[in-house]
């Protein structure tokens, strides 16, 4: 099992890029345990949730990177927020909620 500390770690070498984007990672003064930025707080909420099912939220994220990759693009970390939406939003679903 994942501690929450480890996930939270992960969280944010993964929405900062491996630190590329530091900034989008940096937690609020007014709440240590939230982030500055709305789509941060937003998505690590979202990963929470999806942390629950693994195995559905790789299948979702893999689907959503053939996709960019098979129309051309590049995927870049605002597509980051998006991946855990839909990835939420399946969880979410299969879980009746």
């Amino acid at each position: 099992m994942t501690t929450p500390n480890k996930a939270r770690e992960a969280f944010e070498a993964w929405f900062s890029e491996g630190g590329k984007y530091f900034q989008s990672i940096e937690r609020s003064k007014t709440n240590p345990d939230g982030y500055k930025l709305s789509q941060a707080q937003c998505a690590w909420s979202a990963y929470q949730a999806a942390c629950a099912d693994r195995d559905k939220v790789i299948a979702v994220y893999k689907d959503f990177i053939e996709e960019i990759t098979k129309a051309g693009g590049k995927y870049t970390y605002l597509d980051q927020t998006q991946i855990v939406v839909d990835a939420y939003a399946v969880l979410t679903k299969a879980q009746g909620a």
